[in-house]
């Protein structure tokens, strides 16, 4: 009988690369529900709302990436990390707020709200994961 160690997880993911994903899903969610409800029930314009969502959701992986995800015994706040993710972020905050805008005036639809967040997100979110993985956490990551 094979044994697995407690590292290991379902399906050949690593406990640390479950933990990755559920913190950036947890971010992601809160990226776009700002997004959405600053845009719909606040009325924030658009591309205003997107940025918002950007800000907080960044935030919020910072924090979960850090003490969680990749979370060691060595673990402590970073100010390196964080500023590079918050680079990273305003960089994001840019190209989303772009995106955004550009989709809203080709699809000037109420009803193309909460998709037009999402392409928006999935382009900055695939650039996001990269920048993540193979630079800000890398050592950690490989771990």
């Amino acid at each position: 009988m094979e044994t697995t160690r407690p590292e290991e997880s379902v399906r050949g993911l690593s406990a640390a690369g479950l933990r990755y994903a559920i913190a950036v899903g947890c971010a992601a969610a809160i990226d776009l529900a700002a997004a959405w409800l600053a845009a719909s029930w606040l009325g924030l314009p658009l591309a205003h709302s997107a940025g918002l969502g950007v800000i907080l959701g960044g935030i919020a992986a910072y924090f979960l990436l850090e003490f969680w995800a990749f979370k060691r015994p060595a673990s402590a706040f970073s100010f390196k990390r964080l500023g590079s993710l918050l680079v990273v972020v305003l960089v994001t905050l840019v190209l989303r707020a772009s995106i955004v805008a550009a989709l809203a005036a080709v699809f000037p639809s109420d009803h193309a709200v909460l998709p037009i967040l999402c392409v928006a997100f999935g382009i900055t979110f695939t650039i996001n994961f990269l920048v993540n993985r193979f630079l800000i956490f890398a050592r950690q990551a490989t771990r």
